[in-house]
């Protein structure tokens, strides 16, 4: 599996501290805000690590090594149903959740392709490529055109003039001197 199945991103809903399942968990570890704490890391650790690598991940595996994994907490998470049996989220929470941004992303990609090119921004697998720059892609690899366009306006001649170094003081002197060079090859 590679790694771009995941996101690091995580579609969390901002209500899940009201969540009727968080409420009885609570009720569950007798009011306790230590455990309660506790669990609710545990219970974030898991969601997060399962985002990130695209696919249901355990407690066991997702806690980080700062973490305790406490196998009361874990039966705890279960028992209210925020976490299944096998200690991951819930299938039907996790496909309503992961699911649709997974369908999101994937019709990005595909709607990103031009004809039968990636766009710049991502790589020849369709992906992004962390940021780095697209060497010797069809469209990047072309030379910009000069943003600079001749005028008819007239400038005054003290302004284009060149200073003593050679520099060209204005825009409109600039575009006279690219049309004169244009001039000259054709």
């Amino acid at each position: 599996m590679s790694r771009d199945d995941g996101f690091v991103i995580a579609d969390v809903s901002v209500h899940l501290y009201d969540d009727d399942k968080v409420k009885q968990l609570y009720r569950e570890l007798g009011g306790d805000l230590g455990r309660m704490g506790h669990a609710m890391m545990l219970l974030e650790a898991t969601l997060l690590s399962s985002w990130r690598d695209g696919r249901r991940r355990t407690v066991y595996e997702a806690a980080p090594i700062w973490l305790t994994v406490d196998d009361e907490l874990v039966a705890a998470l279960v028992k209210v149903g925020l976490l299944d049996r096998s200690h991951r989220k819930p299938l039907r929470s996790w496909t309503a959740w992961f699911g649709p941004a997974w369908e999101r992303r994937e019709k990005r990609r595909r709607s990103g392709a031009l004809g039968g090119r990636p766009p710049l921004n991502l790589g020849d697998d369709g992906r992004k490529p962390n940021g780095l720059p697209m060497v010797n892609h069809p469209v990047s690899s072309r030379k910009p055109r000069p943003s600079v366009r001749p005028s008819d306006k007239t400038v005054s001649p003290a302004r284009e003039t060149p200073s003593n170094d050679g520099a060209i003081e204005s825009a409109a002197a600039a575009a006279r001197v690219i049309v004169a060079g244009l001039k000259e090859k054709g």
